[in-house]
């Protein structure tokens, strides 16, 4: 039987799933960055500024963190736009940030997909970067590690996400 325990990486895909799963007609899509070195993304084109003067201590997995995202991710809201920051130790960091990673010629588009992917891909290449991951307007989940698209079937074909026992 396997743990209950996730990894920082298993949380944080999980929680695109079920993102993604959520009803929401006003859903703007949404970027997520999770780093274990914030120090070396200032090299690149990123904005990294603390502009939500109250952002609340929010841990991945977490309800509170959920509902949170699924707030600021509506259309109408000030926050929907650019890629939300994750610590190494599920700590939401920063939101709605400028991301724009170098673009590389190992990046491929992904048929029908936009600026969003294309930077969620570009992204996880970066150095301090662990994953990278987005879900679309239309809820397609874009989730790469080193430039490469993480395989999520196996998490969009549990009956509940967020329990990793109960998808063998």
């Amino acid at each position: 039987m396997p743990s209950l325990k996730m990894s920082i990486e298993e949380k944080f895909i999980h929680f695109l799933v079920t993102l993604a799963k959520k009803e929401n007609e006003d859903f703007s899509g949404a970027g997520f960055v999770l780093y274990h070195d914030l120090n070396l993304l200032s090299e690149y084109h990123c904005n990294l500024v603390n502009h939500h003067r109250a952002l609340p201590l929010l841990q991945l997995g977490t309800e509170d963190f959920n509902a949170f995202i699924v707030k600021i991710s509506n259309i109408n809201h000030a926050c929907h736009d650019g890629f939300h920051f994750i610590s190494a130790s599920g700590i939401l960091t920063h939101i709605a940030q400028f991301f724009s990673p170098p673009a590389s010629k190992l990046i491929h588009n992904i048929k029908g997909q936009g600026a969003r992917t294309f930077c969620t891909q570009a992204g996880s290449m970066l150095n301090g970067v662990t994953l990278v991951g987005s879900v679309s307007t239309n809820k397609n989940i874009y989730i790469f590690e080193k430039g490469k698209l993480i395989d999520t079937d196996h998490y969009t074909n549990c009956q509940n996400p967020l329990r990793y026992s109960t998808c063998s």
